[in-house]
């Protein structure tokens, strides 16, 4: 009769193999920790500790591109400055110890974040360059509500006048504004959608965020309407930043592998 394979010649039982070590990996919450405060000495250590293989540098570069730390939103040149040498010494290290595709990798992400940040800049320049710039953040806040109500209001009546009419259902129910038909719900979206992108990129620019990422408005003051019109070109501005921003939620979090798309000057 055969042995069984779990029995050496004379029928006894074999040890059982050692175990296999576990292949030690990054841990999420170091290297976020020091992509955020831009240490490379710590990112440096726990690179050293881990080894990095193949499954390691994506893992790397997945927190280096979700990595809001290293895009700046606005212009910061001591930021910016360690930032590039942040990175700088990570794409050595990255050449020395996964060879030049992996710094490849790493420099496809930074023309990345170039093409990101040009988009904000540009769009605060042009911010800079409006009547409003002149006023103070809470002004512009409270014009951007203020805008707000009076252009629900304005179609608030126009959904009234037209759903008057018997033969007129709310599913097909479209209104006239400025010599057009058009569907009210996608009004009343760019509406809202202006409106919030105003006080996210105030918020953003005049640290209205609480430790916990909650928009805290502060005390908004009362305006005159020369106040409240001088506004309306940098809420269209305040649009494009959130387009722009969901454009690079898109872009950073899930796609690594695509580029925004560039954007002409507001």
């Amino acid at each position: 009769m055969k042995n069984p394979s779990n029995a050496d010649a004379r029928g006894a039982p074999l040890a059982p193999p050692p175990a296999t070590a576990a292949k030690p990996r990054l841990k999420e919450g170091l290297v976020k920790d020091a992509l955020a405060r831009l240490s490379w000495p710590d990112l440096e250590a726990h690179l050293d500790a881990t080894g990095l293989d193949d499954d390691g540098l994506d893992d790397l570069l997945g927190h280096v591109r979700r990595a809001d730390a290293l895009v700046l939103k606005r212009p910061d040149d001591v930021r910016s400055a360690l930032r590039a040498q942040f990175l700088g010494s990570l794409s050595d290290y990255l050449t020395n110890s996964g060879g030049a595709d992996a710094a490849v990798r790493l420099d496809e992400l930074i023309d990345g974040f170039a093409i990101v940040e040009r988009g904000y800049h540009e769009i605060l320049w042009a911010r800079d360059a409006t009547s409003a710039a002149k006023l103070l953040p809470e002004m512009r806040a409270a014009a951007a509500l203020n805008n707000t109500v009076l252009a629900f209001e304005k179609i608030g009546e126009a959904i009234e006048a037209r759903g008057r009419h018997p033969e007129v259902f709310l599913q097909s129910l479209r209104v006239d504004t400025a010599g057009a038909s058009v569907n009210p719900d996608g009004i009343l979206g760019a509406i809202v959608g202006a409106c919030s992108g105003m006080l996210f990129m105030e918020a953003y620019l005049n640290d209205w965020y609480d430790a916990d990422g909650t928009l805290i408005l502060p005390e908004l003051p009362r305006l005159d309407d020369a106040d409240i019109r001088d506004t309306a070109e940098v809420m269209a501005l305040a649009a494009a930043w959130r387009r722009w921003e969901h454009l690079e939620r898109r872009w950073r979090p899930w796609r690594g592998d695509r580029h925004p798309r560039q954007r002409r000057s507001p």
